[in-house]
């Protein structure tokens, strides 16, 4: 028997290269080729009736396949799904064992077999299973986390807590097995917990910080979650004295709006590494990319007072002024329920005086070009926007454009000039600078949209119609683009207005009024449109008087008007948008929460299918959790 056993070990080791002609001339015959075609096929079929959920078929298929190819994982798993689909359990147990038995080292059919146990409700063998695949390689760290993966997908989230801790302790990088444990904690809101394993992240790897704060700011705006989290935070600082469990500290303190406490911690981390004030610098700059204005806000103005000879004075007054423009953006942002606004002027005086330091700014002489076109571009905005001074926004719009033509700046004030050419109706003018952002910027295509959309909006005010319309056929994209939105819509108002020529100037000049904010010269003008034979027509002319009532504070005519039109028998243009804006008007304008409800509850019933449903359902929800006593 030895001898024999001796031969053939000489004949695989003096004939290895007869043997691979061999086995390379067998596996390229037309019959080994014809096997390997017919096994695909099979294979394919069987997957189509697995998909098209005709699992007896697929089974028989699949059960051939698994005898010819006993070691193939694809034909495998799928006969396995057919098993648990038809719930033959004992089935897909004995193939998983049988497959352990042929590949003792693959983690997966352990995986597979715990799932196989736990959906056919055994439980205590399902964990036995999974935790006993683990000892076959404790040390091989991806082995926990594709069982946990197993267990996850099972809703056997304790079981996969604790292999992922097991895991940690032998992984030579645990913060892999942190991060997981921690999503896992935040799903089940438990943000201590979550906020431990992203402490003990930060504590191996100061590094991991900015990481750390991105995956916390996807959870911590739920109130419960930021007040869990920081105070284990802050038990955690004051165990373990880290400067980057305390810049995590700080940051948790600025998301529950405590600036000072959170400017504490940097000012005290600051002065303890002696960094002249750099550490607050880039607190301040990293609190402004993360919209944290205020805390930005305070940290430069202690900058600017605190260290007035230091290089980075300029830095710290371009992002003190930045900062607090977009907190006064966000103070006197008013709720913009109307569909047309009038120019919104609250808090005038204090952005006058930004604006002074803006002009203080702009003196420096050394200031870059990129922080002189936005602080030029600022300005403009707060003097059109703020201030409705449109002769001085002009000025610096102009600056901007002329300085800086194909800057980003240059650009969007070139834009803003064509807007102010609109209100003072220098409309050759204001189509000269869309026709010139158009040809910089045709392969953007927001502004492309923007751009072309204004420029057929000009030739609609002059009666050029069929002009109009070819150019906002060109605006295009997803129903997400405002602008591509509103150029169906005047598509759809020009493509009416063309059978009634009378009707369609007096519209046009309205729009063109309502566009400079002559909201009551607007209103006579769509009046005259109500007298119009065409339905259509008279029906657009009405919603646009409604809106224009609405904009500038006559409810009463508002309802008069969305009343006619929402009580018509027949279904019209505007009969869901009329109620929708009804309710609106009596609910933010009139504050009668009772009336809107019904109005809204009104759509819901008659209008199921209406883009507003979802908004009128929302905002009714909100009347109700407000409680009873404010209806």
């Amino acid at each position: 028997m030895n001898k024999i056993k001796q031969n053939i070990k000489y004949l695989i080791l003096n004939n290895w290269k007869f043997i691979i002609l061999t086995l390379f001339v067998l596996s390229n015959s037309p019959d080994f080729a014809q096997s390997k075609y017919d096994f695909a096929n099979k294979q394919r079929l069987a997957q189509s009736y697995l998909n098209a959920r005709q699992f007896d078929k697929a089974k028989s298929i699949f059960e051939y396949l698994n005898k010819i190819q006993p070691l193939n994982y694809g034909v495998t798993t799928s006969l396995n799904k057919v098993y648990i689909q038809l719930k033959e359990y004992d089935n897909s147990i004995e193939l998983l064992k049988s497959k352990i038995v042929l590949s003792p080292k693959n983690i997966n059919y352990y995986g597979l077999l715990g799932t196989t146990y736990y959906t056919k409700g055994e439980r205590d063998s399902a964990s036995a299973v999974w935790h006993e695949s683990i000892l076959l390689n404790p040390k091989y760290e991806m082995n926990y986390r594709i069982i946990a993966n197993y267990m996850i997908q099972n809703r056997a989230y304790d079981d996969a807590i604790e292999i992922l801790k097991e895991g940690k302790h032998v992984s030579k990088n645990p913060n892999i097995f942190s991060y997981e444990l921690a999503n896992l904690y935040t799903v089940f809101m438990k943000y201590s917990n979550a906020a431990e394993e992203y402490c003990e992240i930060i504590n191996r790897d100061p590094r991991q910080l900015n990481a750390v704060k991105s995956r916390m700011s996807a959870y911590i705006s739920k109130d419960i979650a930021l007040q869990e989290t920081l105070k284990k935070v802050i038990n955690i600082a004051e165990e373990k004295q880290s400067d980057a469990i305390k810049e995590l500290l700080a940051y948790l303190y600025s998301a529950s709006a405590k600036f000072s406490k959170a400017f504490e911690i940097i000012k005290d981390l600051d002065k303890a590494h002696h960094e002249n004030g750099n550490r607050i610098l880039k607190f301040c700059e990293d609190s402004f990319r993360q919209k944290d204005f205020k805390i930005a806000n305070y940290g430069y103005a202690y900058l600017l007072k605190n260290f007035s000879n230091s290089p980075f004075q300029l830095i710290a007054k371009l992002g003190y002024i930045r900062s607090k423009l977009k907190i006064l953006n966000v103070k006197y942002k008013k709720r913009n329920w109307r569909t047309i606004s009038l120019p919104d002027t609250n808090g005038a005086f204090e952005f006058v005086v930004l604006a002074n330091q803006f002009v203080k700014v702009l003196k420096i002489n050394n200031l870059q070009n990129y922080y002189k076109s936005e602080m030029l571009y600022s300005l403009g905005i707060i003097y059109k926007e703020k201030l409705q001074n449109y002769k001085l926004a002009k000025v610096y719009f102009e600056k901007v454009s002329k300085a800086f033509p194909n800057s980003n700046y240059g650009i969007l004030a070139q834009k803003q000039l064509g807007e102010i050419g609109i209100i003072n109706n220098n409309l050759k003018r204001a189509e000269e600078y869309f026709k010139n952002i158009s040809k910089k910027y045709s392969s953007n295509k927001s502004i492309k949209n923007s751009v072309f959309y204004s420029l057929a909006e000009l030739q609609f005010w002059q009666g050029h119609f069929d002009k109009a319309l070819q150019i906002l056929s060109t605006v295009s994209g997803s129903l997400k683009d405002n602008f591509a939105n509103d150029a169906i819509k005047l598509s759809l108002i020009i493509s009416t207005l063309k059978f009634d020529s009378l009707s369609a100037v007096q519209y046009a000049k309205a729009d063109l009024l309502t566009a400079q904010f002559k909201y009551e010269k607007a209103i006579d003008y769509f009046a005259k449109d109500t007298l119009s034979n065409q339905i259509l027509i008279k029906q657009m002319a009405m919603f646009k008087i409604a809106e224009l009532y609405a904009a500038i504070g006559d409810y009463a005519s508002t309802i008069r008007y969305l009343e006619k039109l929402s009580k018509r028998e027949n279904v019209n243009l505007y009969s869901d948008e009329s109620l929708f804006l009804l309710g609106k008007t009596y609910l933010y304008g009139l504050n009668k929460k009772v009336k809107a409800k019904t109005i809204f509850e009104k759509l819901l019933a008659k209008y199921p299918n209406s883009v507003y449903f979802t908004q009128a359902r929302k905002i009714i929800n909100d009347i109700l959790s407000n409680g009873n006593e404010i209806l």
